[in-house]
């Protein structure tokens, strides 16, 4: 058995974008932005992400998105604001570290499906193609890539594809997962979450990092993955179509028997959560012409939603989701003693991993015998030290492509070195 582990390099190997974009990294990610049509959309809400460029880093709102900021420590710097204001208790008194951290999720989301709404990923199509039916695949992604390649060559589905259960999933309207009945079929651990993972709004609470705004279970999930006609989503503002496993700016409301929380959504409309009329008017100055927001429509019933992520901050919390990630990464372990071999696509281990260096510790620390470790990266030097050092794997274990992972990869080396 053997267990892919893929980072961000694999994702740039999506060369087939319509956008002409590749998936940025995390130092021109803002810049990204700039280059696809979602900039110009009023649907797309910037207004407090650059009042606190201005504001806390000095970078005039009309240069934010060509400045370079990195958005981790970008969105590092939003979180730490905000957790101190609760801890003091003043959030109500600068509520925009709260918007624009709901501002940064659906705008990193956005990118992402912006860039991958288009042909399936002939790379990661490839890689897919290359699995034996008891291979695993472990990501710290986001995007879609790996989901509509499987979904496209095999007979994963996104019922059961993921590990764990969804609570309905979106397919041209909510519907029930089905049983995985005993079918063969690889798996896919998305350790941070998915673009098309969907969850409801969360609030402010007490001291704590937040609540979700409905009487749900935190570690309850809902996932997107097509659509024909225009869905439910926050004041109709519904724009598509898109590929499958992409939307638009919102995803679809949630139409079932959740019981909404009143007083948390009252609150939202009073605190500005839900619209930010701010970026209408930077626009509007940036444009030099009039504006509206485009005509709403009668589709926005239901429960407002928003993506499922762990953002890209440098302290990840995962507690916000009850047991979900603590599940899926206790998987990921399980996984990982069962191989004999890891196949590492594009993740370099950063330093600021410390959860995911950790995962690999306790993991080979339970394996009876270690596993052979191939690594595909133009720069393996320091996952070679890793390894060997840290997680005590003989050299004569580990095999290096030096090279990037793109659709000219050739899989059948992976099986005939070694």
């Amino acid at each position: 058995m053997r267990t892919f582990v893929i980072g961000a390099g694999a994702s740039k190997a999506y060369q087939n974008s319509p956008t002409n974009c590749t998936m940025p990294i995390a130092n021109d990610f803002f810049e990204t932005f700039t280059k696809l049509d979602i900039c110009e959309d009023l649907r797309v809400l910037v207004g407090d992400i650059t009042n606190i460029g201005k504001n806390d880093f000095n970078i005039s709102i009309f240069n934010f998105f060509a400045s370079g900021i990195d958005i981790e420590d970008f969105f590092t710097h939003v979180e730490n604001k905000l957790l101190k204001q609760m801890e003091e208790g003043k959030i109500q008194d600068n509520i925009y570290y709260y918007k624009s951290y709901l501002q940064l999720i659906f705008l990193f989301t956005s990118i992402i499906n912006e860039i991958q709404n288009g042909p399936v990923s002939k790379a990661h199509t490839n890689l897919i193609k290359s699995l034996k039916k008891d291979d695993t695949i472990i990501t710290f992604n986001w995007d879609t890539l790996l989901d509509r390649a499987l979904s496209e060559n095999t007979t994963w589905k996104t019922d059961f594809g993921y590990c764990l259960k969804p609570e309905k999933i979106y397919k041209n309207k909510w519907v029930k997962p089905i049983e995985n009945q005993h079918q063969n079929f690889n798996k896919l651990i998305k350790l941070h979450g998915s673009t098309n993972w969907i969850t409801t709004y969360p609030m402010p609470h007490n001291q704590d990092l937040f609540k979700l705004n409905q009487k749900i279970d935190n570690s309850s999930f809902y996932i997107y993955e097509n659509t024909v006609k225009p869905y439910h989503c926050y004041d109709g503002r519904y724009k598509g179509p898109y590929q499958p496993f992409s939307y638009f700016y919102y995803p679809p409301n949630i139409l079932d028997d959740i019981a909404l929380d009143e007083s948390n959504e009252k609150e939202m409309v009073k605190l500005g959560v839900l619209n930010n009329p701010e970026a209408q008017k930077i626009y509007e100055k940036m444009l030099g012409i009039k504006l509206d927001l485009p005509i709403k429509t009668e589709l926005d019933d239901g429960v407002i939603t928003m993506p499922l992520i762990i953002p890209p901050v440098k302290d990840k919390k995962y507690t916000l989701f009850a047991n979900l990630f603590t599940d899926l990464w206790d998987i990921a372990k399980q996984e990982i003693v069962k191989s004999e071999e890891i196949v590492i696509i594009g993740y370099s281990f950063p330093k600021t991993d410390t959860k995911t260096i950790q995962l690999f510790k306790e993991a080979f620390c339970m394996k009876k015998e270690l596993p052979r470790i191939i690594i595909v990266n133009p720069e393996p030097n320091d996952i070679i030290n890793l390894f060997e050092f840290t997680f005590g794997i003989p050299r004569n274990n580990i095999i290096v492509f030096k090279e990037y992972f793109d659709e000219n990869f050739n899989f059948e080396k992976l099986e005939s070195k070694g």
